[in-house]
């Protein structure tokens, strides 16, 4: 399982590496495309049954692909946002995804897991996303001047941003890849551990828009805390209930991924308040 978790890392990590590249070769539009057909195949891989080796890859070829997307479409929505508006925009664009997230972990206590079925819900999905990206006719933007990930530079242009961002991806990774192996340990059924993951996004759909909206509104740097602060006390709370009452947890995991979750979006928005145009796609 470990090494299953560290693949999607290092897949995503790969997939930060080289997506700006590939935008300034084919742009926005065929990007997305070519990512999304990438995670189509990992779903396909998944489904061909629980070979340890080839799970590895998949979920590596699936990080690679999902963090491409992200930088796709936020490159795409940052280059056509105003600051002034910017913080309410990506915090409705994460929650689309987050409310997605949760429904495929509410189907997690109706579909079998020793089938393909899971698998094929999830080509189906895929192969639906790329519909709108493929009929649209808004202008992409115009190709990054440079594609290659400078962290020196970034981090000169919102250490806050960066650090806000890096904290996310990490909490993130552990909480997704080995809660449900945590709760599946501590005797909860698989239908308890779907409740979970899938409360899990209502905290993010109830805190998101109106952080973002502060956020337009203040110094986003003091929501980032405030957001921090909130995932502590619940990361706190956490430990002290672990084991205990499903419904307490439920309630703590969804107050902790709400304010964490959150500070992803914060930290975008932050970082491309100070970011020009041409570097919005991993310049």
């Amino acid at each position: 399982a470990g090494l299953i978790v560290t693949g999607l890392s290092a897949g995503g990590l790969a997939g930060c590496i080289l997506t700006g590249p590939l935008v300034r070769r084919v742009g926005h539009a065929r990007a997305f495309m070519v990512l999304s057909a990438l995670i189509a195949l990992s779903n396909a891989a998944i489904g061909a049954g629980p070979i340890p080796l080839l799970w590895i890859a998949a979920r590596a070829l699936y990080g690679f692909a999902i963090c491409g997307l992200f930088i796709v479409a936020q490159s795409w929505l940052n280059d056509a946002l105003p600051n002034s508006i910017r913080g309410r925009v990506m915090a409705v664009f994460y929650v689309a995804y987050i409310a997605g997230l949760g429904v495929g972990y509410a189907t997690l206590a109706a579909v079998d897991i020793h089938s393909a079925a899971a698998s094929l819900i999830g080509i189906t999905f895929t192969a639906l996303s790329i519909l709108p990206v493929g009929m649209t006719r808004l202008a992409q933007p115009p190709a990054p001047q440079a594609a290659s990930v400078a962290l020196r530079r970034a981090w000169r242009i919102s250490p806050v941003g960066v650090a806000g961002m890096l904290a996310v991806g990490g909490l993130s990774m552990i909480v997704s890849g080995f809660a449900p192996i945590h709760a599946t340990a501590k005797g909860y059924s698989q239908a308890d551990v779907a409740l979970l993951l899938s409360a899990m996004p209502v905290g993010t759909l109830i805190l998101q828009i109106p952080l973002g909206w502060i956020s337009d509104r203040t110094d986003r740097r003091y929501v980032l805390a405030g957001a921090a602060a909130l995932a502590v006390v619940a990361s706190t709370l956490a430990i002290v209930f672990d084991g205990g009452a499903l419904m307490a947890l439920v309630v703590i995991y969804l107050i902790w991924d709400g304010a964490s979750e959150s500070i992803y979006a914060l930290s975008s928005a932050h970082a491309a308040d100070s970011a020009r145009s041409s570097s919005l796609a991993a310049r």
